[in-house]
């Protein structure tokens, strides 16, 4: 495998800043190149196209958090605490990175089969359904988990209820008078609320 140059490092950097605050269509290789402290001729030697800085910048998201989410279901515990466990992974995530649910938001409007393909990939390659769905499954047949529970309902409440409460920041803190610290307290004590909530929608 071809060794990454602190040049690539730096511009990857640089287009993962101007992507997340611009969007594909936003942002432009000469701004990526700036902001690298470079030049036009510089990032497209590397990278030839905005597009395949784009999805290099997705790839890396995407396979981040699916390694983590991974971790949390290849762990020897019960369903209950895996699903804490990934909604904690994604909120910790979010937090950390609270420009990526805008931004990917925003990629899916503009080119969903592009973005779908991608995650579609990044979730097979991970191979991260398939032991905790039979696991479902015998909780299901075992009649600890209601009929009809699926991998795709719960992993869909999860980003739901971790990714909105990151795309409303202002109009959450706005709204109710909280300062920075306060909501990133109100973000922390919903992990538990969320696990909670998920949990107890699937038990018979």
């Amino acid at each position: 495998m071809k060794e990454i140059t602190d040049t690539e490092i730096k511009i990857i950097n640089a287009a993962r800043k101007v992507f997340f605050e611009k969007g594909f269509k936003g942002a432009t290789m000469r701004e990526i190149a700036a902001e690298a402290g470079g030049n036009l001729s510089m990032v497209n030697y590397y990278f030839r196209s905005k597009e395949n800085l784009f999805y290099l910048i997705n790839d890396e998201t995407f396979t981040t958090l699916l390694s983590k989410v991974s971790q949390c279901i290849l762990r020897e515990e019960s369903i209950e605490e895996k699903i804490t466990g990934i909604v904690n992974e994604y909120t910790d995530f979010f937090m950390l990175n609270p420009q990526i649910p805008s931004f990917i938001s925003g990629e899916i409007i503009r080119n969903p089969k592009k973005i779908a393909a991608l995650i579609k990939e990044k979730v097979s390659e991970s191979n991260i359904h398939k032991d905790f769905e039979v696991k479902l499954r015998q909780h299901v047949e075992a009649g600890v988990f209601k009929p009809g529970t699926n991998i795709l309902q719960i992993f869909i409440n999860i980003i739901s209820l971790t990714v909105f409460p990151i795309i409303s920041q202002p109009i959450i803190q706005e709204s109710y008078g909280l300062s920075s610290e306060d909501y990133k307290q109100f973000v922390l004590n919903r992990k538990v609320e969320i696990s909670n909530m998920i949990i107890q929608s699937i038990k018979a």
